[in-house]
């Protein structure tokens, strides 16, 4: 990239190891640094490479631009305003990168109209290890549409693990976490090999890489070039993303409702871009059955044959699951003990295993054999996704604790199995569960609610065939893969299509 001949300075709020990442950004695109400044003390009247890190009070008087570098995004925001420093001085990642990209484009390309060539559909699958839930949902969706005769090319890097079946059309490329430098120039170097296959269409997952490129080429093909955003998770970070980027994205998919009204009401998005869709799952074998006997008999009827084959034989030990991370973060594995307390109190007889792994499943075993639980919580650790359905249809009841979520794929699985939820009111569960009707919803962090919901399960098996039947009902119309990959056609070729 050429130097700006009229460069601008800039100043970057944290000192710590996003530091250097945000200034190889400044720096690639033609600028610099003139100061740091951190709320750190120890830290004030030091120097980064001969420039001074000063106290946030030397802002004020001051009229370079302010990068946040650093995770608390929003809480330094808050801090510079309420300071009076006017908000078009503050940059966040996404409107310091979308700064970057505009210039990498100017500077890099003429217009170059339109392109007649076989329309592709670019999948961004770069970020992650692989076999993450962002990476699966788009080789699955990938060979759906490929399988349905399309040109599709999921965009991937060299160190994640590999899918052997779905290899053929994924295209891999170097990614180094550590050199912020590398990480930089992929986005000139993607945006470069796009211009192979356009015309193309990019479903972006958030990985800014591939999102850069993609926006590099359609300021040059205009007419070639469209962008579906995906919004996979209930994240402060992605909404700040996708409204800095919304004016440069065709369509914006939400997985929940929750997700597409909140862009609309609080951040004023067009409705006209954006959709929702709850997610696919794969669904248990005897699915095809149940479709089948549905489509000519009442679900009234069905109520002996459903609970015969979708709920465990019934005794006097209800059978609860957990699947997913073992976080504190977003997941709070760290509520677990005190459900368990909670149901101890009641005199519940129960059996709780636990599928996952993460940084808390060490405190949380120690906390199981401390106080004497081996005989009823079982940390199970981590399961193949393709043997969870094996974990889900053991399994009475499906519990998640999350402060927040996208839309659940594991509560999706369990209810397709017959599991019946017990959860927090998170993003997602509003399509799938109705509270009272097929599970129970309750308020973040509330315990004694998912405790009293487990409780009204335990104490009317009627109740529990029911739930576990509505869930398998409601699973099985909403999340087939086919369905979900004929949506996907139609957003991409049609320009979109009802919720």
């Amino acid at each position: 990239m050429t130097d700006n001949p009229e460069k601008q300075k800039w100043i970057l709020f944290g000192t710590g190891k996003l530091m250097p990442f945000y200034r190889s950004l400044l720096l690639a695109s033609g600028e610099s640094v003139s100061s740091y400044v951190d709320n750190d003390r120890s830290k004030w009247d030091t120097n980064i490479d001969g420039i001074q890190v000063v106290p946030p009070e030397k802002l004020v008087k001051g009229s370079c631009n302010i990068v946040t570098a650093c995770f608390a995004e929003q809480e330094i925001e808050k801090q510079l305003c309420s300071m009076g420093i006017k908000q078009e001085r503050i940059y966040d990642f996404a409107k310091l990168f979308h700064h970057y990209i505009k210039k990498l484009a100017s500077n890099n390309n003429r217009p170059g109209g339109s392109s007649a060539g076989r329309h592709s559909v670019l999948f961004d699958a770069y970020d992650g290890i692989g076999w993450g839930g962002m990476e699966m949902w788009s080789y699955r969706v990938a060979d759906g549409l490929r399988r349905k005769g399309h040109k599709v090319i999921v965009y991937g890097a060299k160190e994640q693990v590999k899918q052997p079946k779905w290899e053929p059309f994924i295209c891999r490329f170097p990614y180094d976490h550590d050199d912020v430098d590398c990480w930089w120039a992929e986005v000139e170097s993607l945006a470069k090999r796009m211009e192979d296959h356009l015309p193309f269409t990019l479903i972006n997952n958030w990985s800014a890489q591939v999102l850069g490129a993609a926006l590099v080429v359609k300021r040059k093909y205009p007419d070639s070039v469209r962008i579906v955003t995906v919004v996979h998770n209930d994240a402060d970070f992605l909404y700040r993303r996708v409204v800095e980027f919304a004016d440069e994205m065709d369509v914006i998919l939400c997985v929940s409702r929750h997700i597409k009204d909140k862009l609309r009401e609080k951040y004023g998005l067009d409705e006209q871009k954006l959709y929702s869709r709850m997610n696919f799952i794969t669904l248990p074998e005897n699915e095809k059955r149940y479709i089948n006997a549905k489509e000519g008999i009442k679900n009234s009827d069905l109520g002996s044959d459903i609970a015969g084959r979708n709920l465990r034989q019934e005794g006097k030990t209800l059978r609860i699951g957990w699947g997913g991370r073992l976080e504190v973060l977003q997941k709070r594995a760290d509520l677990i003990p005190e459900l368990v307390t909670g149901l101890d109190a009641e005199g519940i007889c129960y059996q709780m295993e636990i599928a996952g792994n993460g940084d808390y499943a060490e405190e949380f075993g120690k906390w199981i054999e401390k106080n004497g639980k081996t005989d009823h919580v079982r940390i199970l650790g981590y399961i193949k996704p393709e043997k969870m359905c094996e974990f889900w249809n053991r399994q009475h009841i499906y519990i998640n604790l999350s402060d927040y979520e996208g839309s659940s794929l594991a509560m999706l699985e369990a209810m397709a199995c017959g599991a019946v939820p017990v959860v927090t009111e998170v993003s997602g569960v509003a399509e799938a569960v109705a509270n009272g009707t097929n599970g129970y919803v309750v308020p973040l962090e509330s315990i004694a609610g998912i405790v009293r919901g487990i409780c009204l399960l335990d104490q009317d098996e009627d109740l529990r065939r029911r739930f576990s039947n509505e869930c398998q009902r409601i699973v099985s119309e909403n999340c087939r893969f086919e369905d979900y990959v004929d949506y996907m056609e139609n957003l991409i070729f049609a320009g979109g299509c009802d919720d």
